[in-house]
This record gives C-alpha cells, sequence and structure tokens, in this order.
C-alpha cells in the first residue's frame, strides 16, 4: 500500500510504501516528495525501487542498525528503509522485498538485480 503523507512541522511531504501484516503495518521504504510535481513524483520513485535504477548503498547507522538507500545520479534519495535492520543481508533482504511490493504496485518486472557498494556509516 502508497500512503502519500503531508508535511508537517517544516519536514516535506513524502510517500510511504507499507506491507500490512497481522500484526498491523511494516514500513518497507519511503522518500520525501520535492518539487512542483509531486504526485508523479512517488509514482516514478516506485517504478525506480521496482527496477533498482539508481545506486543501492547499505548503510550502518551508529547504533549498530542498517539501512538500504537508492539514490539517483545526484546522490538525491529515490526511497530508503527504516532503519531497523541488524545485519547488511537482512538490508538486503528487505530491498528485495520493497522491490517486489513495488512490482505489486506499479506492475511490470523485477528489472536487473541490484549490485550493492560495500556498506559505510550512514550520515545523519
Amino acid at each position: 500500500m502508497i500512503a502519500v503523507r503531508p508535511g508537517r512541522d517544516g519536514t516535506p511531504a513524502h510517500w510511504r510504501l507499507t506491507n500490512r501484516t497481522m500484526a498491523g503495518a511494516d514500513l518497507l521504504a519511503s522518500a520525501p516528495m520535492t518539487g512542483p510535481d509531486r504526485a508523479p513524483g512517488w509514482h516514478q520513485a516506485i517504478e525506480r525501487l521496482r527496477d533498482a535504477d539508481g545506486t543501492l548503498r547499505i548503510a550502518a547507522s551508529g547504533d549498530g542498525h542498517y539501512v538500504w538507500l537508492l539514490t539517483d545520479a545526484a546522490g538525491a534519495v529515490i526511497a530508503q528503509s527504516p532503519t531497523i535492520y541488524r545485519d547488511a543481508d537482512a538490508c538486503r533482504r528487505a530491498f528485495a522485498l520493497a522491490r517486489r511490493a513495488a512490482r505489486s504496485i506499479v506492475g511490470g518486472s523485477l528489472g536487473r538485480p541490484a549490485a550493492v557498494p560495500v556498506s559505510e556509516p550512514a550520515h545523519s
């Protein structure tokens, strides 16, 4: 399920890709929506997530968790996971799950597998 959330308290509007579960919903991916053309922006971001169209980075946070980030050529975030994964492999599996969920939203194939660079500390 895709939800588009308005910005509050100076934060930009953002989209969220969630997976409903028996216990509620799990956040799979999200990203801020920037620019004047926001509505198609989330759709394009989901398509790029489905296709792994960008640079995928697995980054370690300072507290022992990991996050995946899919960025464009300029380094802007296309999509990212929550920082909840305990190891890089779990983070990679979460990215694959988010890609499959994106496919169920916008259709199409999963395209090529994503190459993942070596993990590095996340920048706040």
